[in-house]
């Protein structure tokens, strides 16, 4: 009976893919660079479970820029020098942010091929491409899957020969989130950037909507990762002492490394944290007009000041940018 009943798990179990322990790099180890320009690199910050994958300045190359490992036969896009790799998703389609994910054979989102004639990496079936979203050649520019199209330019992606380096780097990355089983499905995405150092400069107080008696706060005065962002009377502590610029700026706390962040999925509700500063980082590329608002820049949503309720400790929000929304006005 032991033995029939284990028969009847035996398809699932064979089922599974298995974790690849190795890298392998049957067709040699490569900077990919997007549309040719060889002054950018496809990289990430860091080799983990969800860790964002996107482009940044690589004109000067060293043992840190990290480079991918090809295998065509095995159809594997793998970060070099560690088992995580190119994965597109559970649910692949237009518009979904490219991560790292643990490697597992035979997995339908981790399943690539490079076509040297249009220059495109499509995965799974063929249906959608690596694209450099927005064509953003800037550091921290995201990649996503997009329907593949010949023509273009998003999705042509160059190869050099980077050696037998480790090709990994230094961590850094802005809430990332996600969870894997067995199976291989995977989940979350976000953004990278290079560091920032913390510089030392006088801050300001914000006012929600020229409220004196309120200040953009950090809950606690707790300076670390993920630490939510709200309003509370203000009290003259350096929780409530910001830096920022009219135009594009970051909104750093003052005196610290850490900065106001939108997180990875930019849009309405999303909670204010703070986060480790990183320059040009998109979650924390802010724009402060002229008319008071600061905007997550080219994203189309404000700071916002949730249900418009001034009671301590509520946490700001990231919403559309209104005209006419008070709860959108910061000085």
């Amino acid at each position: 009976m032991f033995s029939v009943a284990l028969l009847a798990f035996l398809p699932a179990i064979l089922a599974k893919p298995y974790p690849r322990q190795a890298t392998t790099a049957a067709d040699g180890t490569v900077y990919i660079h997007p549309n040719g320009n060889t002054n950018f690199c496809l990289g990430t910050y860091g080799a983990y479970d969800s860790a964002p994958v996107d482009i940044f300045d690589c004109s000067t190359k060293t043992a840190a820029t990290p480079s991918w490992a090809l295998d065509s036969s095995r159809r594997t896009f793998q970060l070099n020098g560690t088992n995580f790799c190119l994965d597109a998703g559970t649910n692949i389609g237009d518009g979904v942010s490219m991560k790292l994910w643990q490697c597992y054979d035979n997995l339908p989102q981790q399943q690539w091929s490079y076509n040297s004639g249009d220059q495109h990496f499509s995965v799974s079936t063929g249906a959608e491409c690596l694209d450099l979203r927005d064509g953003a050649l800037y550091n921290g520019g995201a990649t996503q899957t997009w329907e593949c199209s010949s023509p273009n330019p998003n999705q042509k992606w160059t190869l050099t020969t980077a050696g037998s380096g480790t090709g990994t780097s230094s961590s850094a990355s802005s809430s990332a989130s996600g969870s894997s089983s067995a199976s291989g499905s995977s989940s979350g995405t976000a953004s990278s950037a290079a560091p920032s150092q913390t510089p030392t400069q006088q801050g300001q107080v914000l006012h929600p909507n020229g409220n004196s008696a309120k200040c953009l706060d950090v809950q606690g005065n707790v300076q670390a990762n993920g630490t939510p962002v709200d309003i509370y009377d203000c009290n003259g502590t350096s929780a409530q002492q910001w830096v920022l610029n009219r135009g594009t700026t970051a909104v750093r706390l003052a005196n610290t490394n850490f900065c106001l962040d939108a997180g990875t999925n930019i849009g309405n509700g999303v909670g204010m944290k703070l986060w480790q500063c990183y320059s040009g980082l998109a979650q924390q590329t802010w724009y402060y007009t002229n008319d008071n608002r600061i905007a997550v820049q080219g994203y189309g949503q404000c700071l916002d000041l949730t249900g418009g309720r001034l009671d301590n400790g509520n946490i700001v929000q990231s919403w559309t940018c209104t005209d006419g929304n008070t709860n959108q006005i910061w000085n």
